[in-house]
């Protein structure tokens, strides 16, 4: 019996971040499955070479995660700070939530492909041996998400959330 590779962060629904620390949280979890899916790739590897471009891709995974939580951590200080500023009665997501009433239903469409995108991806390296072609495909999936963060950015107003959006596509560079 082949064991799933598959990850919760993937099988679940994958809702819109009405903050910032929303907004990289979701970058940590979606590299958080990029490592995975590169972790499933090495273990499949049949040469050096190829494993040393996956173990590479990995550690820049791991260093845009650590990224992605320094800005989670400071958004969500900012955000508790606001929170307490305003005697405990502002909520900012219900603002926010309000402000992309609009768009709300495209980001969504957005997340929800690229969930697609990554469950595709796992089960397409799950099911085959490794190619160059699947390393390949493995590597534009950082593409994808960084064009994913810019569409993301696009469709919140100016802020932090377009901002944290903004930063993690530069990230992903």
């Amino acid at each position: 019996m082949m064991k799933s590779s598959t990850t919760p962060t993937v099988q679940g629904s994958v809702s819109c971040p009405l903050s910032a620390s929303q907004a990289y949280k979701l970058g940590v979890d979606i590299h958080t499955v990029m490592i995975n899916i590169y972790e499933v790739l090495a273990g499949k590897c049949s040469n050096t070479s190829d494993y040393k471009a996956t173990k590479k891709m990995i550690e820049r995974e791991q260093e845009r995660i650590a990224a992605f939580r320094k800005g989670f951590e400071f958004a969500l200080n900012c955000e508790v700070g606001r929170f307490y500023n305003s005697g405990g009665i502002e909520l900012e997501e219900d603002q926010m939530a309000r402000s992309i009433a609009t768009t709300r239903q495209l980001i969504q469409r957005n997340l929800d492909n690229c969930r697609a995108h990554m469950e595709t991806l796992e089960r397409e390296i799950a099911a085959t041996g490794v190619k160059e072609e699947t390393i390949t495909v493995a590597g534009h999936t950082k593409e994808y998400v960084k064009d994913l963060y810019q569409r993301l950015a696009q469709l919140y107003p100016q802020g932090e959330i377009r901002r944290a959006f903004e930063d993690m596509a530069e990230m992903c560079q």
